[in-house]
């Protein structure tokens, strides 16, 4: 049993992975920018690298660049380290809300900005769907709403276990 001043706490967790975006955004745009794919399919490599980001670093370390930089540690349950299998599961649930909206998102634009990539000539050339503007609102809403789920889940748990935590037996520890 973990006391509780071990426990990280939300929102130095959700701090931790700003900062993992924020460095995977600047990997993700040197690798796929000069990948010719569709918004959807440039959303899937984005999700693949942060499954392999998150899962290699956490098998290696049980960090992640963000979890180091804020003295975070990922253990398991049980004790012992964690496989290589738990952190990619981990990883792959971790990044499904925030990446699942996008890849949503990118399935509801026009085929226009799918085929092409999106310029300022050409977005203002595309007559606009009042469905999709709708539909894309809609998905945003959605997603805002399973964040702030998972996030209200993760404050009220008594180990701060995130969803992805609870499913893979895994906590996250502070470790300064």
């Amino acid at each position: 049993m973990l006391l509780q001043s071990e426990i990280a706490g939300v929102w130095r967790r959700v701090l931790a992975t700003v900062l993992d975006l924020l460095i995977l955004h600047l990997g993700m745009s040197v690798v796929t920018r000069s990948m010719m794919l569709s918004p959807a399919g440039m959303c899937l490599v984005d999700y693949a690298i942060a499954i392999f980001y998150s899962g290699l670093l956490l098998g290696m370390r049980g960090q992640s660049l963000g979890k180091m930089a804020l003295g975070l540690r990922v253990i398991q349950g049980g004790g012992g380290g964690l496989d290589y299998a738990q952190t990619f599961k981990r990883a792959a649930l971790k990044w499904l809300p925030i990446f699942g909206v996008f890849m949503l998102l990118a399935v509801l634009m026009p085929d226009q900005l799918r085929n092409r990539g999106i310029n300022s000539e050409m977005v203002e050339s595309i007559e606009k769907d009042p469905g999709s503007g709708m539909m894309s609102s809609l998905v945003i809403l959605m997603g805002l709403a399973l964040c702030l789920f998972l996030l209200v889940r993760a404050k009220r748990h008594p180990d701060g276990q995130a969803l992805h935590d609870c499913v893979v037996g895994t906590f996250v520890i502070k470790t300064m």
